[in-house]
């Protein structure tokens, strides 16, 4: 998708959500993570919809940091997570 993102004008209420997954720091720096669920009473995490919204919520951060690249020098150095032994 080669289509700059742009922030959306629009407005979501409350009515309009079906389920979220969010990750949150708080003012005390704690994590927190809300996931959607199965069951309200077993809290029984819907783990395939939170796979789901989490690729969701990577794939729009990638197209945001490609975004950002075209723009500025690139200051991620892509490097080989096990480089090759010398000597082989």
């Amino acid at each position: 998708m080669s289509e700059d993102l742009k922030p959306d004008g629009g407005v979501i209420s409350q009515a309009d959500i079906l389920t979220q997954f969010a990750v949150i720091r708080t003012k005390d720096k704690r994590i927190v993570v809300q996931f959607p669920v199965l069951d309200p009473t077993t809290q029984t995490v819907d783990v395939p919809v939170t796979m789901e919204l989490a690729a969701a919520g990577l794939q729009t951060l990638a197209r945001v940091v490609r975004q950002q690249q075209q723009k500025d020098k690139p200051r991620i150095a892509v490097v080989p997570a096990m480089p090759g032994l010398k000597g082989d």
